[in-house]
């Protein structure tokens, strides 16, 4: 996180977070709640930036707008901004990790809770959306201590004293993203399925079995409204709940797989869970998997892990935009936490198999080792690697804008001075000291005149669209081979002067 560039949404959300903690007001970026941006804000004020607080941006609401004059327009060291609010939520991923520990260590014991955070401090996945001013890691860390509280509550004892963090744990869940919503559901169907609503032999009443949401759904709700500073509006989270996803344009178009669609793909979350996803995490989360559906003696356990799982899963791939695997991220803290009962397995089958999970560990940790510093762009071996992203995925998956400030070093190591750029996101190139050239819509739409350009991997994706149903020549991904590639993320090609026989040195070009 320390070498990245500003992701898309950070622009955003870093701003409205530091204007809020200026203010007291929460007037930017609604359709997200506050608690990430509360946080990100506080931490970078540190920095003593200035914000353009009586500008036209703010006094309108326009935040993108806003966004860019803190980070690029208002003499502030952006990089530093970013990452002093990226901090919170290293945190907050270290806090899942922790949860993870805790909920797998009390099911199956101390090593299995150091193999599923195994597994977890070395995802390229949840190390990618540590790293950004986003909701993505608060959710998980949220999801999984709400969650594991709840199991504990439930399946172990509860006490006040428990249930009256699990409010508060739930009130900071739903303080950071609104999906976090799913937990209400979640939570009472694996009670329901569990059996645990009725009352336990020599364990008090039904109706004692509905103390926990007794107590928890209100400190919930008064943690939520401190995370919204007391608002006149008692109703304020009800009412911004209506904005999510305002800021994603309707005729959006969405792909998968070399397919483009307005519509939702049913199969994108599975998938590039699957693509994205290293082969140790895949071969853990469906040995997890497996254990839990041969056992009978802790089903009523593992139903606290698989179902919220699927939960969360199933309403993401109904209802949830195209965007990015970091919205199923709360899945893969659940199924981590159930793959710790492959130690215990492993045990039982001699020595030879924990030594087989150990390794598979060490295969996880060498896995993001390899990957680092690249990891939003990971896709394992079987989907082809981070080059062979843009076949499979785009927007966050991929491409947020995060390689733009190692870019001038890149184009030195090459030979490039100046380059034409075609960039995704909210960065402006000139603040990373990327020194460009005009970048015409003829050579994108047409044919690139003679010298070096380099596009992100977003637009190259778009551009087979834009060839596809408008005959451009921007399918560059089919047309050209790029000299190389920046973290899978940023392509650089170079179209050399024409020289003796046109046709030839074009044909040459188009080979290159």
């Amino acid at each position: 996180m320390w070498s990245q560039s500003a992701g898309y949404d950070e622009t955003s959300h870093l701003a409205a977070g530091l204007a809020a903690v200026a203010t007291g007001e929460l007037r930017l970026n609604p359709q997200h709640p506050p608690l990430v941006k509360l946080a990100a804000g506080l931490a970078a004020a540190s920095q003593g930036p200035r914000l353009p607080l009586d500008g036209a941006a703010y006094a309108a609401g326009r935040e993108w707008e806003f966004g860019r004059e803190v980070l690029f327009a208002s003499g502030n060291d952006a990089l530093a901004l970013l990452r002093a609010g990226r901090l919170p939520v290293v945190a907050l991923s270290t806090l899942a990790g922790l949860a993870i520990f805790l909920w797998s260590r009390a099911r199956f014991g101390a090593a299995a809770g150091c193999l599923s955070l195994a597994l977890w401090a070395f995802s390229p996945t949840a190390l990618a959306h540590a790293g950004f001013v986003a909701m993505d890691a608060a959710a998980a860390a949220g999801a999984t201590s709400t969650l594991g509280l709840w199991w504990a509550i439930q399946r172990r004892r509860t006490s006040l004293a428990r249930e009256l963090a699990l409010g508060l744990v739930l009130g900071a869940a739903l303080a950071a993203k609104f999906s976090a919503l799913l937990l209400l559901p979640a939570m009472a169907a694996a009670q329901l399925v569990a059996g645990d609503l009725a009352p336990r032999p020599g364990g008090g009443s039904r109706a004692g079995r509905w103390r926990p949401w007794l107590v928890a759904l209100p400190t919930a709700a008064l943690a939520l409204e401190a995370a919204y500073l007391f608002p006149a509006d008692p109703l304020r989270y009800l009412h911004d709940l209506g904005a999510l996803h305002a800021d994603h344009p309707a005729d959006y178009v969405y792909y998968l797989a070399g397919e483009f669609r307005r519509g939702r793909f049913p199969a994108y979350f599975p998938l590039a869970m699957a693509l994205k996803s290293t082969f140790p995490e895949l071969l853990a989360m469906a040995g997890g998997l497996a254990l839990a559906a041969l056992s009978r003696a802790a089903w009523r356990d593992d139903v606290y892990l698989w179902l919220p799982a699927l939960v969360w899963l199933v309403a993401h791939v109904l209802f949830a935009d195209d965007l990015g695997v970091r919205y199923v991220l709360p899945v893969y803290p659940l199924l981590f936490v159930l793959a710790g009962g492959l130690w215990p397995a492993a045990r039982r089958l001699g020595a030879g198999a924990p030594v087989a999970l150990v390794a598979l560990a060490g295969i996880q940790a060498g896995t993001a080792l390899g990957a680092h510093p690249h990891y939003l762009a990971y896709f394992n071996p079987a989907a082809g690697g981070p080059r062979a992203g843009p076949r499979w995925l785009d927007d966050s998956n991929l491409d947020w804008g995060q390689e733009l400030v190692r870019l001038p070093a890149w184009l030195e190591a090459h030979g490039v001075g100046r380059v034409r750029l075609l960039a995704f996101g909210t960065n402006e190139p000139e603040a990373f000291g990327v020194r460009t050239e005009p970048f015409l819509p003829s050579d994108w739409r047409e044919a690139p005149r003679p010298g070096a350009y380099v596009v992100s991997a977003h637009w190259l994706v778009h551009g087979l669209y834009m060839a596809r149903t408008q005959g451009a020549h921007s399918d560059w991904l089919a047309r050209y081979t790029p000299v190389d590639v920046l973290g899978g993320s940023l392509y650089l090609y170079v179209f050399p002067e024409p020289s003796g026989d046109a046709s030839r040195d074009a044909g040459a070009a188009r080979d290159r």
